[in-house]
């Protein structure tokens, strides 16, 4: 879907991010940081078999605006969605997952509201509109944990990136998926290392929307965050404050940004890359 250098004072600043490269991590083993090859996932494609094959020919400008894009750094989080398991007669929706990318707060005011987007077609989205189909007049869906998607909040480490990979071609969730993400018999608590906290969503509804509106190829998701879950390496220094960073995309590799030391406009940008001091 996506995705230790020393430097010179002149050239510190462009190298200001540290990169993880999507090959050099294993998911053998994703509880431990060591660096090896990854394995390539069994997940089913998130697209559906009648999907077109090619994706459509850019024009110019669209491919200058993805040129450009390529040097912002994206929020990297997975997307998992409850197996489903509706009243007689309504068919059952099995557990979907994907790496996201869009994902980002919209609101914190007067609730917070969280948004991403998918390309259609996917299986994946079917799975969350599954969740509060359009136009029903229930209220199962209100307040009940059993119809939240799960936002996973990924740490950039190699263990993140080894999970954003993995699922990175999204669609049902597998047995062994769920054993990377979850607790055994309790699909709220994070075990993974690599994940630091789980926003816990229902999809947004009101009198005007529905929670997901069509732009082009895509679907914007719109989500309310209901509790925030945290994983265990959150719970091994509850009390005390842990310093650490979330996973991103930017230019074709996992990344972690990193702090400019000083900015004036009376003065030079001063960055620091592994200890190294720079100015730009």
């Amino acid at each position: 879907m996506y995705n230790h250098t020393h430097s010179s004072r002149r050239n510190a600043f462009p190298k200001c991010i540290h990169q993880q490269s999507r090959k050099s991590s294993s998911l053998s083993n994703p509880s431990s940081d060591s660096t090896s090859a990854i394995k390539s996932t069994n997940t089913p494609k998130d697209t559906p078999l009648e999907a077109p094959t090619k994706p459509p020919k850019l024009n110019q400008l669209a491919l200058d605006v993805r040129q450009v894009m390529r040097h912002v750094p994206h929020s990297v989080v997975i997307l998992t969605t409850p197996n489903l398991h509706p009243k007689s007669g309504e068919p059952s929706i099995a557990a979907a997952t994907m790496t996201l990318s869009s994902f980002t707060t919209l609101t914190l005011s007067p609730e917070p509201i969280i948004t991403f987007n998918i390309k259609r077609p996917s299986r994946t989205l079917d799975a969350l509109k599954a969740l509060y189909p359009v136009g029903s007049a229930s209220s199962s869906a209100i307040d009940n944990p059993d119809r939240w998607f799960h936002i996973h909040i990924l740490e950039c480490t190699t263990s993140g990136a080894q999970l954003a990979n993995h699922f990175s071609r999204g669609g049902p969730m597998l047995p062994e998926d769920h054993k990377l993400l979850y607790s055994p018999g309790a699909i709220a608590d994070v075990t993974a290392r690599g994940i630091r906290q789980t926003f816990h969503c229902e999809i947004l509804r009101n009198h005007e929307t529905s929670g997901f509106i069509d732009v082009g190829d895509h679907t914007l998701v719109f989500g309310k965050v209901m509790r925030i879950g945290f994983g265990k390496e959150v719970e091994k220094v509850k009390g005390r404050k842990k310093e650490w960073k979330g996973l991103c995309y930017m230019q074709g590799k996992y990344q972690m940004t990193m702090p400019m030391l000083h900015a004036d406009k009376k003065k030079d940008v001063t960055a620091q890359v592994n200890g190294i001091e720079g100015t730009v």
